[in-house]
């Protein structure tokens, strides 16, 4: 009995093939930037090699230092690290931005948040 085509696409896609990862890298954007938040369009980078940094392309960020904490006062985030991930974000993709969020309550100094909102400004927030 000949297998149909349905049930083929069916088997390959559970043999591992990742359909959505072979759409344009346009529409992968549209839909991560319709993702709850940044943290959310970060977390789809374990999805396949692709999706990798694809996050890093979408006009809208938003990174909240708190977030989380609330959630779990003994969770210790490194100002260091945080600092470099904010900047390693502002300045990796030269595409424009349409908006950007950064909460990072009283953690760092006027000169680095300055240094911040001077990166977002240039890539036209």
């Amino acid at each position: 009995m000949k297998e149909s085509k349905q049930a083929k696409t069916l088997e390959g896609e559970l043999d591992g093939v990742d359909l959505i990862s072979n759409l344009p890298d346009r529409v992968l954007q549209l839909i991560l930037s319709r993702l709850q938040g940044t943290e959310e369009a970060i977390r789809s980078s374990i999805l396949s090699r692709r999706w990798r940094y694809l996050w890093t392309s979408i006009p809208s960020i938003d990174i909240d230092y708190t977030r989380g904490l609330e959630h779990d006062p003994q969770m210790v985030l490194e100002s260091i690290g945080f600092k470099n991930f904010v900047s390693w974000v502002l300045l990796n993709k030269p595409i424009d931005l349409d908006s950007f969020r950064l909460c990072c309550a009283d953690y760092y100094d006027m000169t680095t948040i300055r240094q911040w909102i001077h990166a977002a400004v240039v890539r036209k927030v």
